[in-house]
């Protein structure tokens, strides 16, 4: 069996082995002997043995004139079970530091008490020492900080159940920290745990929040503090607590094993060896030159583990600077990469901006060059701007943008624009409907009396045939009330406080199923608007008649 954990500690309290005695019986365990005691000059040990099926556990009480210690080590024959070991001696160690404390006498390491609460860091003196710990070169004791986690429901409650269920495991061998995320009311003076820390250690000390950071014990007189990496908070958010006490104890046996034992504890230990050579009457028992030549051998074999830990610990930094590197170089390409599609898109939005421009400036171009064709009545300017026309929408788009001066379009001047547009003569229809529009502006224009039927019947430019042209509708349809309805259509208020007025005056398109554009002269002396106003562009189906 090999050496898997190993914890001691000094105390003062006379009469220590009772409580010890007392504490492993409270385990409610039946393997232990009656405890094996030996004296010589002014030392004695007295050893507690409990073979389990998984490990052994030896406990000791060592008295000498240099001080008391108890004692416990762990061996097993594989590391299989060593979660179940820490737990065990975690709460043997609890049972007895709690059964020998009083106000006199204290439980210490390095002399340092082991506490079985979590320290109140309100209490600038406990806050201090442990700061004082993390510096402490030679020390027997570690450092286990748990800090509040700010994605708990609960901000406090999560990490300050792992910080006393570590107390319990670990409290023997380290000092157990927890830092709230800030202090209490009655102490609103006192800095927030973290910040005070890290403050005083610096950030390559410190830790985030949510984070645990262990600091092993360190009997290493040069270089700086042995600081593993904190474990991180998602890793802990994703584990149970038996994840975490794993980790821990990683980062810690190393260290635990290659402690080197106070003397009165190495010669206990020789003390107990001679015993137990003379026991089994071994006549090639190792005399205690070769004994003490052991012990020096053992003590070179721990200082070696010692600094293989240290290296271990060394190369898992550079790891983790080598890591962080990567991530920053990476991060240096994404914002690299983020920066030259921001150029990227502001030469695109340029562009575009250049051509709304352009478009802006053909566009009132175009509306400067049909407004002249109409004042000054160029030639075949019906035909060059209807010939760009695609469909009756884009017909009655132009209009509302070009020739709003003379005429009034309503947003719902057709309710079957999409039927036509779908139409195979759709852009005939677009072309035809615009020269109407066109006509009819020019007439607006033009103001020399008259009707649009008398206008168009002179032959003049802009002028679409007279025999698409209907003034008026039949007496049948101006009798019957729902036919009448129907070409109720919409006007400007000027004219009707309705808004709608009776039109019959229609320009009709070639076909059964072409449409027809009723339409509401306000021009002459007399008008109101000055404006041709257009009702409806729709298939003729639209507004029945006597035929129909």
């Amino acid at each position: 069996m090999e050496l898997v954990h190993r914890v001691y500690w000094e105390t003062e309290l006379q009469g220590i082995s009772q409580c010890v005695r007392q504490a492993l019986l409270q385990m409610g365990w039946n393997k232990l002997d009656e405890g094996h005691s030996l004296t010589h000059e002014t030392l004695s040990v007295t050893q507690f043995s409990w073979n389990l099926d998984e490990f052994d556990v030896l406990t000791r009480v060592v008295n000498d004139r240099t001080g008391q210690y108890v004692w416990i080590d762990v061996e097993a024959n594989s590391h299989e079970k060593l979660g179940m070991a820490v737990e065990f001696v975690g709460e043997l160690s609890t049972k007895i530091i709690s059964n020998t404390k009083s106000e006199n006498y204290f439980s210490a390491l390095s002399g340092y008490h082991l506490l079985t609460e979590l320290p109140d860091l309100n209490w600038q003196k406990i806050a201090d020492e442990n700061i004082e710990i993390l510096f402490k070169v030679p020390r027997e004791i570690g450092l286990i900080i748990v800090c509040y986690d700010p994605l708990d429901q609960d901000i406090n409650f999560g990490r300050m159940e792992i910080a006393k269920r570590l107390l319990k495991d670990f409290g023997s061998l380290a000092r157990i920290v927890y830092f709230w995320a800030s202090p209490p009311d009655e102490f609103p003076h006192i800095p927030k745990p973290l910040t005070y820390f890290e403050g005083r250690v610096g950030r390559s000390l410190s830790l985030q929040p949510g984070e645990i950071r262990v600091f092993p014990p360190n009997e290493i007189e040069m270089g700086s503090v042995i600081a593993p990496p904190s474990i991180e908070a998602k890793d802990i958010r994703n584990n149970d607590y038996v994840w975490v006490r794993k980790q821990v104890f990683r980062i810690l046996q190393p260290y635990l094993l290659a402690r080197t034992l106070p003397q009165s504890c190495m010669k206990a230990l020789r003390l107990l060896r001679e015993s137990q050579d003379e026991i089994a009457n071994d006549p090639a028992s190792p005399s205690e030159t070769s004994t003490t030549a052991l012990e020096k051998e053992v003590e070179g074999l721990r200082t070696e583990l010692l600094e293989k830990s240290r290296e271990i610990e060394e190369y898992r930094n550079e790891n983790l600077y080598l890591q962080d590197e990567l991530i920053r170089k990476d991060q240096q390409l994404h914002d690299e990469l983020i920066r030259k599609d921001q150029q990227r898109r502001d030469g695109e939005e340029f562009l575009v901006g250049e051509l709304n421009k352009l478009e802006a400036e053909l566009e009132a171009r175009t509306a400067m060059a049909i407004r002249h064709n109409l004042s000054r009545s160029i030639r075949g300017a019906s035909s060059d701007h209807s010939r760009e026309i695609r469909s009756v929408s884009e017909a009655i788009e132009k209009a509302e943008k070009y020739l709003n001066n003379y005429l009034e379009i309503p947003e719902n001047v057709s309710l079957q624009l999409d039927k036509m547009d779908q139409t195979d003569r759709s852009e005939s229809w677009g072309k035809s409907i615009f020269k109407a529009f066109l006509a009819l502006s020019s007439y607006a224009q033009d103001g020399s009396g008259g009707n649009f039927y008398d206008w168009n019947a002179k032959g003049l430019e802009f002028a679409i045939p007279k025999g698409d042209i209907a003034m008026t509708e039949s007496e049948n349809v101006r009798q019957r009330q729902y036919l009448r309805e129907q070409r109720m259509l919409p006007v400007a208020i000027e004219l009707d406080p309705s808004g709608k007025i009776f039109m019959e005056a229609h320009i009709k398109f070639r076909g059964n199923l072409s449409p027809r554009l009723y339409f509401f002269d306000d021009t002459g002396p007399e008008a109101r608007t000055g404006k041709i106003h257009i009702g409806g562009i729709d298939p003729h189906s639209r507004w029945e008649n006597t035929t129909t």
